[in-house]
């Protein structure tokens, strides 16, 4: 299905419902203080794409209670993040990032009907607060597809960019992460010539041999 259609199935079909009842325990689980979301499916979304006895809900997002003021609006953290797989596929079918898009979009509107920068334009963006061994490829793929965060200067640029530095923990990540991946690109062509090369000449050398053995067997023949 189209990304964009699957977007806006996620977005007129489901809620985002405040689940304050498991703020206490995911805060103490992730050890920080966070409020903790649900995507619920409502009238509309396909029911085969429900989890089965999970009360429609078909994500879960804890997010920090610490907020970050910035020039550009606000800026919000993951705690935590859960997708239940559904009855029919043994992986997650890609619901959490719908999730993410609507949450920032839900909150500024949330902010807007506060009067919050009244008059400005401004955004509301979700990063993930820390990055763990555990979510490491999640996240990575993440900051790729929304943020095309490929090497260790544009993660530096994006965390730069949004003033979220000394707010995050992204060390798993940057640590992965090659420092320029242009530079890897010209390595790579770099090797793939010099490969190239290597089998010309070698090609080259097999011809001079096949013509040295022909030179051989023809003075043979004459004697």
């Amino acid at each position: 299905m189209n990304n964009n259609l699957t977007h806006e199935l996620i977005k007129n079909c489901t809620t985002i419902v405040k689940l304050s009842y498991l703020n206490d325990l995911c805060s103490h689980l992730s050890d920080k203080k966070c409020d903790v979301y649900g995507l619920r499916a409502e009238f509309g979304y396909p029911e085969h794409l429900i989890p089965y006895n999970n009360q429609r809900f078909l994500a879960y997002l804890g997010v920090s209670k610490k907020k970050l003021e910035t020039s550009y609006g606000q800026a919000h953290f993951v705690t935590f993040s859960h997708e239940p797989k559904t009855s029919i596929y043994h992986s997650p079918v890609g619901i959490l990032e719908h999730m993410y898009t609507i949450y920032m979009a839900q909150q500024k509107n949330q902010l807007l009907e506060d009067g919050y920068k009244e008059g400005e334009n401004f955004s509301v963006e979700l990063f993930p607060g820390k990055i763990t061994k555990k979510n490491l490829g999640y996240w990575r793929w993440v900051l790729d597809d929304d943020w095309c965060v490929t090497d260790r200067i544009s993660m530096n640029d994006l965390i730069d960019d949004y003033e979220i530095k000394g707010h995050v923990n992204w060390d798993e990540l940057y640590r992965i992460l090659p420092e320029n991946v242009d530079d890897e690109y010209i390595e790579n062509d770099y090797e793939e010539e010099d490969e190239e090369e290597e089998e010309i000449d070698s090609d080259e050398e097999e011809t001079d041999d096949e013509l040295e053995d022909g030179e051989i067997f023809l003075s043979d023949s004459e004697t």
